[in-house]
This record gives C-alpha cells, sequence and structure tokens, in this order.
C-alpha cells in the first residue's frame, strides 16, 4: 500500500515517547488497550475462565469459551486495522520536530498534544495482525506502566480486561 492510500483508512492511536522509541528501535510488537466492558465491582469471576477468551472477528466481540461471557463488544481495533501513531510534535522552521527523538524534552520548544496531530504528520504506521485478550492481574505492572498505564489503573482493574494488540509496521 502507497502511504496515501494507507492515510485514507488510518485509524488513530496515542503513544507515550517511550512506547514511540521503543517502536521505532523495533522492539515494540504489541501494545495494550483497556476493554470497554470490565466487571462490575464485586462481581467474581471464576478462576476457569483467566485464559480462556476467543475473539470472534466477523462479530467483533471477545467472549468467554468457558462460561460464555461477552468481555466486549466492538473492540476500538480489529485485526487488518492500519493504524497512525499521535505524539507529541512541534513545528520548528517548517519541519516537524517529534518530542520522542530527544532523551530530555527542550526548554525552547513548544510542543502540542498528541491529539493535534494530523496524519500526515505520522511517521509510524502499524497493522493489528492479532488480538487476544487477558486479565489486568497476568501482566507485569512494570509492562503496565511502560504502555501508558497508571498503577492505579492495575489497583483498580485487577480483575478487568485489557486487550493485546499485536502488531507489524506496514510503511517504510
Amino acid at each position: 500500500m502507497t502511504k496515501q492510500e494507507i492515510l485514507k483508512v488510518a485509524k488513530p492511536i496515542t503513544f507515550t515517547d517511550a512506547m514511540v522509541r521503543n517502536t521505532l528501535n523495533g522492539n515494540l510488537k504489541s501494545f495494550l488497550q483497556k476493554a470497554k466492558n470490565q466487571p462490575e465491582p464485586g462481581v467474581n469471576i471464576t478462576d476457569f475462565c483467566e485464559q480462556a477468551f476467543v475473539y470472534n472477528q466477523d462479530k467483533k466481540y471477545i467472549m468467554c469459551k468457558c462460561c460464555n461471557h461477552i468481555i466486549d463488544t466492538e473492540p476500538k481495533f480489529n485485526i487488518g486495522d492500519i493504524l497512525y501513531v499521535r505524539e507529541y510534535t512541534a513545528d520548528v522552521d517548517g519541519q516537524t520536530v517529534y518530542r520522542a527523538d530527544f532523551d530530555d524534552t527542550p526548554k525552547d520548544i513548544k510542543f502540542t498534544a498528541p491529539s493535534s496531530m494530523s496524519k500526515n504528520s505520522a511517521r509510524i504506521y502499524l497493522q493489528i495482525t492479532d488480538i487476544d485478550v487477558c486479565k489486568f492481574k497476568f501482566i507485569d505492572r512494570d509492562t503496565l506502566v511502560a504502555m501508558g498505564f497508571s498503577l492505579l489503573d492495575w489497583y483498580k482493574n485487577y480483575m478487568g480486561y485489557v486487550y493485546v494488540f499485536e502488531v507489524l509496521n506496514p510503511v517504510n
């Protein structure tokens, strides 16, 4: 696909500076996102349901294989989706500068929030190749923090679900 074809279908995803650096270095092969449909507080999810999830790509839902509990409907991304990564940028003398390229953020450059970044300024495009679901409690806390979650998210959603999106970079 050409860059213009990708821009027509690409969906936005915001990454932290560390995630951007890991992607550019080739070290990021997946990312996490909290599922919308979380268990109600006090609901006891049985232990045999821990890792038995199935993703139905046609109907766009994730379900527990053991008890048929629908974990989430219409996840934000599906297999085959192409994403463009939003990150902190600045315009310096007509050139786009990316905050993730600096070890220490320069004080003299005013970076704009990733939400205001245009598709054309994106330098990273990813394609979803697989989707998995697991519980927060099975993911190392340091990994969650590196992926943009806070420790409070981990504690509040300990029994909740998180998507693990496997990705590859389709654009050179």
